[in-house]
């Protein structure tokens, strides 16, 4: 994120209410997945939070091209008491 963005733009974008996004960029500036710009006032993702981007975008890609199968799918049933559940 070059020019970074503010606590608005982050509460719009992700469809948050004040506290809750409050509580997220506190976890995620804590975490040092993002910081603080004085100068600008805006957040900028720092470089460890753009590998945990990456990173999900290559799941995102694995799981759309179903190399990946939803845990779901993975199960086998079990039999319990003569009926069938999925666990």
């Amino acid at each position: 994120m070059e020019n970074g963005t503010t606590k608005t733009a982050i509460m719009y974008n992700a469809n948050l209410s004040h506290d809750q996004m409050k509580y997220y960029v506190r976890i995620l500036t804590e975490n040092t997945f993002l910081y603080y710009d004085l100068q600008t006032r805006r957040f900028k993702t720092t470089e460890k939070g753009l590998r945990v981007i990456e990173a999900y975008k290559r799941i995102e890609d694995m799981v759309r091209s179903q190399q990946v199968l939803p845990q779901t799918l993975r199960q086998r049933p079990v039999r319990r008491a003569g009926l069938i559940e999925i666990t």
